[in-house]
């Protein structure tokens, strides 16, 4: 340690120079060095700005979406398992869909197939021969409840159409439908009383422009291809008459049951000589070429049974009917639908 001022060499602990008298400064005691304190590595970040923390609506989202995901997934198996397969069917067989139900037609069914069942064909043939009446009858009979018409002995021969009113209140009721038009006449045409269906049927038959007019409706627009009028009903010194086969009478009749009501058929039966089946309820319109003497008698009927229900023509000529025939086919053929319907 030397002077400050003269630079001579001190004694330590000295408080003045010995040669200059200059005071000496206190020396500091000297500190002890402190060990050096290692750095943390810092690690390499890529992303030299980083974000903040997103906020919590992701995580409120994915609460929100989860379950809604879970739900659609278990309503998908619910479908498959229950609703899309039919109660009992395995899991490997394939289904076939539902037809939609058709609508109710407003004209003519499409023509049924025809069918013979041997039993009332055989019968109806052997009763007519029996009777000695071979070539003067014609029996048409159809299922109303299967849809099926059984063709009997000439069936699709014509006949006159006596008392036939049916294909006439129902091109009426074609053209004008509902129950709020000419309600009246719809009604007489279908009643008991001969003079009010005459007078009723000439009405709808004049509304379409004569009897060629209304044979063309019946024809075209229903559908029935072999019936036709050539005069108005009641109409005595005409050249010409009303025609129709059992054939398209039975279809008439099949097709009136499912559209409007048979009980509104008139209902006399007995007044003609017609004994009706026991256990049948018969709603039928009647007709015949001198109604004193009954001699070629048209029967048009539904027929309600035990089980069957049915429609059936018979059409006569050249007096059959005097012979009995018409009860006896009657009585034939209502045994064996209500047998087939059982």
């Amino acid at each position: 340690m030397h002077c400050n001022k003269c630079g001579k060499e001190l004694k330590e602990g000295a408080r003045f120079c010995p040669a200059c008298g200059t005071p000496v400064a206190p020396v500091p005691p000297t500190q002890p060095a402190k060990p050096a304190v290692p750095q943390t590595p810092q690690h390499f970040n890529p992303n030299p700005n980083p974000q903040k923390p997103s906020s919590n609506v992701g995580k409120i989202i994915a609460i929100i979406c989860i379950p809604i995901i879970g739900f659609f997934l278990i309503g998908l198996l619910v479908f498959f398992l229950i609703i899309a397969r039919p109660s009992g069917e395995p899991n490997n067989q394939t289904v076939s869909p539902t037809p939609k139900p058709t609508a109710k037609p407003t004209a003519a069914p499409a023509t049924p197939e025809p069918v013979v069942r041997p039993a009332i064909e055989d019968s109806v043939n052997q009763l007519i021969s029996s009777y000695g009446v071979e070539g003067s009858v014609a029996v048409s009979v159809l299922d109303n409840i299967t849809g099926e018409q059984f063709i009997c002995a000439g069936a699709n021969e014509q006949y006159a159409a006596w008392g036939f009113y049916l294909p006439v209140y129902m091109a009426f009721c074609d053209r004008y439908p509902g129950t709020s038009s000419y309600v009246e006449e719809k009604q007489n045409m279908l009643s008991h009383d001969a003079g009010k269906c005459n007078t009723a049927a000439n009405f709808a038959i004049d509304s379409f422009g004569g009897t060629d007019s209304i044979t063309s409706y019946i024809r075209q627009t229903l559908g029935y291809s072999n019936t036709r009028y050539g005069r108005k009903f009641g109409q005595t010194n005409a050249t010409d008459d009303n025609y129709t086969t059992a054939y398209d009478a039975a279809i008439m009749l099949n097709q009136f049951n499912s559209l409007y009501n048979s009980y509104d058929l008139c209902y006399n039966p007995s007044s003609f000589g017609i004994a009706v089946p026991d256990g049948a309820s018969m709603y039928a319109q009647l007709g015949t070429e001198n109604i004193s003497v009954k001699n070629n008698l048209n029967v048009f009927a539904i027929m309600h049974g035990y089980s069957a229900d049915y429609s059936i023509v018979i059409l006569t000529k050249n007096n059959a009917s005097g012979s009995g025939i018409v009860n006896a086919i009657l009585q034939t053929v209502h045994t064996q639908m209500e047998a087939y319907a059982e």
